[in-house]
C-alpha cells in the first residue's frame, strides 16, 4: 500500500512546478495524437493500426495525463487535506460521545419520558388538558432535577 503522505508530497511537488505552465491538450494532427503545449509537442501518442488494443490503451493514457492538470492535481490534494482534517474532528467527536454514553438509570428516565408523552397525548386526544397539564408540571419538575444531575456530574 502506498503512503498517501509521501504520495500526495510528491504529487503537490510536481503539480507546483507546473502551476504556470500551460497546461497539455491532446490533439490529432495527420491521423496521430499528440500531447501538447502552445510551445510545441511533449509526448506523440502511438497509434498502431495493426493493434488496436495498444492504440486505445495509449490514447487512454494519453486522455489520462491530459486531465491531470497542475491546478487540478492541486485541488485534489487540498481536498484530501481537508478530509483529513474533517476525520480527525470526527474521531474527537467519536471519542466525546463514547465518554458521555447513556446509564442505565438515563435509559430508564428517557423511557419512563416517552411514555408520559405517550400519556399526555392521549388525555389531549380525550379532550382533557386537566390531565395532560398535571402530568406535564410532573415532568417539569423531573427535568429540572435531571438539569441539576447533570450540572454536577
Amino acid at each position: 500500500m502506498t503512503d498517501i503522505t509521501e504520495l500526495t508530497k510528491r504529487m503537490r511537488e510536481a503539480a507546483e512546478k507546473c502551476i504556470e505552465q500551460e497546461p497539455l491538450k491532446l490533439v490529432e494532427y495527420h491521423g496521430k495524437l499528440y500531447l501538447r503545449n502552445k510551445s510545441g509537442i511533449v509526448f506523440t501518442v502511438s497509434c498502431d493500426a495493426s493493434n488496436p488494443d495498444f492504440t486505445a490503451e495509449n490514447e487512454n493514457y494519453a486522455r489520462l495525463a491530459e486531465s491531470v492538470s497542475a491546478n487540478n492535481a492541486i485541488a485534489l490534494l487540498d481536498a484530501l487535506s481537508q478530509r483529513d482534517a474533517q476525520i480527525a474532528e470526527l474521531r474527537e467527536q467519536i471519542a466525546e460521545l463514547r465518554e458521555q454514553e447513556i446509564k442505565p438509570a438515563g435509559m430508564q428516565f428517557i423511557t419512563e419520558a416517552i411514555g408520559a408523552h405517550g400519556y399526555i397525548v392521549g388525555c389531549m386526544r380525550q379532550n382533557r388538558p386537566d390531565l395532560a397539564l398535571e402530568e406535564s408540571l410532573k415532568w417539569v419538575k423531573v427535568f429540572g432535577q435531571a438539569a441539576e444531575l447533570m450540572e454536577g456530574k
